[in-house]
């Protein structure tokens, strides 16, 4: 619906490209540790990842409020604006993982 109303709008394209970078990392990433993690990690791995996950939803949305209640609307964008920058920076200077044969539980 969004789509549909805001489509002669930069909003359209906004809500086009947030929803399927969200949706496809939201697919994709669970997938990537699942195949990264050896075998015997495997569970521990997915484990850290959903805490992560949920515990930066909450301490974005905690972050977000307080700038937002406290500095204003253009302020939590910024911030918002800032951390995707710093993620940039930080993902563009990763290595990609080397493939690993993985590990059956007993450590062979």
């Amino acid at each position: 619906m969004g789509f549909w109303l805001f489509s002669s709008s930069i909003w359209g394209l906004g809500l086009l490209l947030f929803f399927t970078g969200f949706n496809l990392l939201e697919a994709t990433l669970p997938s990537l540790v699942s195949k990264l993690a050896l075998g015997a990690i495997r569970g521990t791995a997915m484990g850290v990842y959903s805490t992560s996950q949920f515990s930066g939803a909450f301490v974005g949305g905690l972050l977000g409020g307080w700038v937002h209640a406290r500095f204003g609307e253009t302020s939590a964008f910024l911030l918002g604006a800032g951390f995707i920058l710093a993620w940039l920076l930080l993902a563009g200077s990763m290595e990609v993982p080397a493939k690993t044969d993985a590990i059956s539980p007993d450590g062979r």
